[in-house]
């Protein structure tokens, strides 16, 4: 029925006619009293569900899925780690917006050394970190 559904009950009241209308003779009066049904649910009962929904989920963390003994996961599981990690992130960050202003080359290879060690320690990080954190994993499939 489109939008709304018309519950049954209707009752007529006047409609007003247009000039156009009254110029052609033509006067109608009708009107309807409607019960329009929502056609959404009621919004503080679908908030009430997605908070118990939220609170009701365990929380994930990938922390649960390292190794319990060994170095690798004693190290992916420290704060410093973590931190050393987003710190090294937002500096590369700034690393490639400094770089794309100053360095002219479009190779890696071309570029002066010290923009070249730069890239490379950064890389050099990354890579690190990420064998770290798959050595730390207790199951690798």
């Amino acid at each position: 029925m489109g939008i709304s559904e018309v519950d049954e009950d209707v009752d007529i009241e006047p409609w007003e006619s247009s000039s156009s209308d009254q110029d052609h003779n033509h006067s109608m009066e009708c009107s309807a009293t409607f019960h329009v049904k929502p056609v959404f649910a009621d919004v503080g009962e679908i908030k009430d569900r997605i908070r118990k929904s939220i609170l009701q989920r365990p929380c994930h963390s990938v922390v649960s899925l390292y190794k319990t003994q060994g170095y690798a996961q004693a190290i992916a599981k420290s704060h410093i780690f973590e931190q050393v990690t987003l710190c090294v992130i937002a500096l590369n960050a700034l690393w490639i917006a400094f770089e794309t202003d100053s360095n002219d080359q479009a190779a890696l290879l071309r570029a002066a050394v010290w923009i070249q060690v730069v890239e490379h320690s950064f890389c050099f990080f990354f890579v690190v970190e990420w064998l770290v954190r798959f050595a730390a994993f207790s199951s690798k499939t």
